[in-house]
């Protein structure tokens, strides 16, 4: 007479440390990519934040950049700036 097989309903020690490593593995690659792209964004963000900037002081008719300068150059220099960034 044959005794019935216990049936293992889990996973053995080999197998979950298989598993640890590899997210260890995935986690190694994927947090210095995940570090320079925030990095890449947040500097994004400040030359955007920056353009806006430059784009309204452009618009502004009031505001004298300095003196000796006339309006249009004052916007000329604006807008290059604008461009270069």
């Amino acid at each position: 007479m044959k005794l019935p097989r216990p049936i293992n309903k889990g996973f053995t020690l080999v197998e979950l440390m298989i598993v640890v490593s590899i997210l260890a593995i995935v986690s190694g690659i994927m947090i210095p990519s995940f570090s320079s792209y925030t990095r890449n964004q947040t500097l994004k963000q400040a030359q955007e934040n920056l353009k806006s900037d430059l784009r309204s002081l452009q618009n502004r008719t009031d505001f004298p950049l300095s003196t000796g300068r006339s309006r249009t150059r004052q916007r000329l220099v604006i807008t290059q700036l604008i461009v270069f960034i």
